[in-house]
């Protein structure tokens, strides 16, 4: 699920990626929100294009058709997001798949130390951005997974550096 809309209430809208039922294509809306009175979630599942309610707990009727109608406006934008969230996470998975043993450990060194806000983090950067470079040179990875992983863990374009 990924995230669309949060309202000032603290309700939280996610949308799924595209799903398919019999050759038709749809996806699933999820509203939360917590409630005291409750002491759990608020909870509104739909799908879209057809509305049709998947599960409802704490919404009022009034509240339900609020957020079926909020979101049903959004729908060509929703599906075009889910779209490029699908071609985005193919992309990330063929660069993150079958790394060299060596630069996984750095790039596991490097977000471990920006989770932990270790004092070593300005090394770990160098070392990550050394292996990259150095797997790239032994045709470990190819040009273009090591532009994506120094664009996703040091922050640097390839317009930066050409």
């Amino acid at each position: 699920m990924y995230p669309f809309l949060k309202l000032n209430d603290g309700t939280m809208i996610v949308y799924s990626n595209i799903l398919k039922e019999a050759s038709i294509e749809f996806m699933r809306i999820r509203a939360e929100r917590w409630s005291v009175k409750h002491d759990d979630f608020d909870t509104l599942e739909f799908t879209l294009p057809n509305c049709e309610i998947q599960l409802s707990q704490g919404f009022t009727p009034p509240e339900k058709k609020f957020l079926v109608q909020r979101v049903k406006k959004f729908e060509k934008l929703l599906f075009q997001w889910a779209k490029e969230d699908e071609v985005k996470n193919m992309n990330e998975s063929y660069h993150e798949k079958s790394l060299p043993e060596y630069l996984q450990k750095d790039i596991d060194l490097y977000v471990h130390g920006k989770e932990t806000n270790d004092t070593m983090l300005d090394c770990y950067y160098c070392n990550l951005q050394a292996t990259i470079n150095e797997a790239e040179q032994e045709q470990d990875i190819n040009s273009e997974t090591a532009w994506y992983l120094r664009e996703k863990y040091l922050g640097l374009r390839k317009s930066d550096n050409t």
